[in-house]
């Protein structure tokens, strides 16, 4: 099969157990070139897999630089799969062709160590993104842009949670806001609580999509 598999196991304290199949390498192409502006995309957004590999980073720097010649802005998670796999000027370089960068605390600790979540987003806005949002898990997520405007949101954290898909949910939200033209603020808001939610039903991102959930991100 190409397409990665990823069976989660909970035991009832909410820790995960994976079988993983990670699927054939992803050929990420080049953006066409000959989109009109009506019918370019907004945004592009890119994130590791578990088969990922230094040729996955070179082909992504590629294709970034390709989408933001033509007007599009990416926003790029770098999940815990690239950790050990390409160098730091690697994946720097691909910070410096990102619009938006989106990761965990901890993803993005590793590449760029810092003594606190503030000092973080500082020093990842120092590396080319016009914006950063950390995500947080149950203390929420910070934001911060080259415009000056940064913070952080809370989430009521849920006890022994399962949090498959939480990610996911999240980056969905965030990208859905900005291209709705929501403020990094109001669209980092909205993605930490649609995300808790999804944690506090229990059921993936599955948990996204109740009638109460819609009324409230609407």
């Amino acid at each position: 099969a190409a397409t990665a598999v990823n069976i989660i196991l909970l035991t009832p304290a909410g820790k995960r157990h994976a079988l993983y199949y990670p699927g054939e390498s992803v050929v990420w192409g080049c953006f066409p070139s000959a989109a009109s502006a009506a019918g370019r995309p907004d945004w592009l957004l890119a994130s590791g897999y578990g088969g990922v590999s230094a040729a996955d980073a070179t082909a992504l720097l590629d294709l970034f630089r390709s989408a933001r010649q033509q007007g599009c802005r990416v926003m790029f998670d770098p999940s815990p799969w690239f950790s050990s796999r390409i160098s730091a000027e690697q994946m720097r370089a691909l910070w410096a062709e990102t619009d938006c960068l989106v990761g965990t605390e901890e993803e993005l600790t590793f590449w760029q160590p810092a003594d606190s979540v503030e000092a973080l987003a500082a020093s990842l806005l120092n590396c080319g993104p016009a914006q950063v949002v950390i995500k947080r898990g149950g203390d929420g997520a910070q934001y911060a842009e080259r415009a000056g405007a940064h913070g952080q949101v809370s989430v009521t954290p849920v006890a022994q949670a399962n949090t498959v898909g939480a990610g996911d949910t999240f980056n969905g939200r965030l990208l859905y806001g900005l291209c709705q033209g929501e403020s990094l603020a109001e669209a980092t808001a909205a993605a930490a609580q649609l995300a808790a939610t999804v944690v506090k039903n229990g059921r993936g991102v599955l948990g996204a999509f109740s009638s109460e959930v819609n009324q409230t991100n609407a």
